[in-house]
């Protein structure tokens, strides 16, 4: 039996998390999954590995994803959200009212990204 594929390439281990739909996280779930779905796979904090090699990290799909978490959620820090290792490349946090990184980015397609 050869290696398992964990053991070849580094993935990001990521977990399920359940909350009340009606609940302030419940209500940006879907942008907690965005900022999920498109950190960096660990040794390349530089690409976003859903967008693909020619686009760095943090992509305007995170950025966005970001930025509803921050508007949504202002006492929660995105930090929370994302792996030690990714957290010397966050921008500062902005005003809500000033979005953190504006995007005329079409809409996401279905490859989320």
């Amino acid at each position: 039996m050869g290696p398992d594929l964990a053991d070849t390439v580094p993935i990001r281990q990521v977990r399920c998390l359940v909350v009340a739909a009606d609940s302030p996280v419940g209500g940006v779930s879907e942008a907690v999954n965005d900022l999920t779905l498109h950190l960096p796979e660990p040794g390349t904090q530089n690409i976003c590995s859903t967008c693909g090699t020619l686009v760095f990290w943090p992509c305007r799909f995170f950025a966005e994803a970001a930025y509803a978490v921050r508007l949504d959620l202002p006492s929660v820090p995105l930090a929370a959200f994302v792996p030690p290792d990714l957290l010397s490349r966050l921008p500062p946090p902005r005003s809500p009212n000033e979005p953190a990184w504006p995007s005329s980015a079409p809409e996401e397609g279905p490859h989320r990204g």
